[in-house]
C-alpha cells in the first residue's frame, strides 16, 4: 500500500505538475480494523503497534513529496480528528 500511494502521489506531482495533493478516507489507513468487529483468528496488532504503522504511511508519503516538491501541500481527508495528520515531517 505504501508503495502505491507513495508512487502515485510522485507521479502526479512529476506528470501534471500537481501543487497540492488530497489523501481521501486517512481513518482507512491510519485504523487497522475499519471501525468492524475483529475476525476470528485474524491477525491483530495492539493499538500502538497500528497508530505507528499507519501514521508511518502518512509521514512517509509527506517525506518524499516534500522531498522532491517542497512547494506542493499535501491535506489529508481524515474523519477522526486525528491531529497533524498532513505536516511536513
Amino acid at each position: 500500500m505504501r508503495s502505491f500511494l507513495l508512487s502515485s502521489a510522485l507521479f502526479w506531482l512529476d506528470r501534471y505538475h500537481a501543487d497540492g495533493l488530497r489523501v481521501d478516507a486517512v481513518a482507512s489507513m491510519l485504523y487497522l480494523d475499519y471501525s468492524r468487529r475483529p475476525v476470528s483468528g485474524s491477525r491483530t496488532y495492539t493499538e500502538d503497534a497500528r497508530i505507528s504503522m499507519r501514521s508511518s504511511s502518512c509521514a512517509a508519503l509527506n517525506a518524499s513529496v516534500y522531498e522532491h516538491h517542497p512547494s506542493v501541500q499535501t491535506f489529508a481527508e481524515e474523519s477522526t480528528a486525528w491531529p497533524m495528520v498532513s505536516r511536513p515531517t
